[in-house]
């Protein structure tokens, strides 16, 4: 059984839950696009507030949804819809652990790959880091 994740805007507390009947809504209305590739824009914010407002409406009332004008109010209740992406964020955690492993996993690996290519950088200037605006 899929948890909710309760968050207090205000004096409010929300409900958010990735339901099936949740996540059918939110792919009906992103004409049938699976819900994976509008989970990755959701998590990397390139869907931008559209998406935002999307996900919470299809997620609101413990995955029973609501219309956008709620959530759009909700969003300034909030102090901006920025507020409220770490609440979404949890709430995908919560339906999809899996997801977040992987995500950990993901950014494990690219701060490793930062690290080396730093460390090559460093090997090709003799033990110093370079700054690339001095050269």
């Amino acid at each position: 059984m899929l948890s909710s994740v309760s968050h207090k805007v205000g004096k409010e507390t929300i409900k958010l839950k990735l339901s099936t009947a949740a996540l059918l809504r939110l792919e009906e209305e992103h004409d049938g696009r699976p819900f994976n590739s509008i989970l990755e824009d959701i998590l990397t914010g390139s869907g931008g507030v559209h998406l935002v407002v999307a996900a919470l409406a299809a997620a609101m009332n413990d995955g029973e949804g609501c219309d956008r004008e709620e959530v759009v109010a909700l969003i300034d209740r909030a102090g901006g819809y920025r507020k409220l992406i770490p609440v979404l964020s949890k709430a995908v955690d919560v339906a999809f652990p899996e997801v977040k492993k992987a995500m950990d996993s993901a950014m494990k690996a690219a701060a490793a790959k930062a690290a080396e290519g730093q460390a090559d950088a460093e090997d090709a200037a003799g033990g110093k880091a370079t700054d690339p605006a001095s050269a």
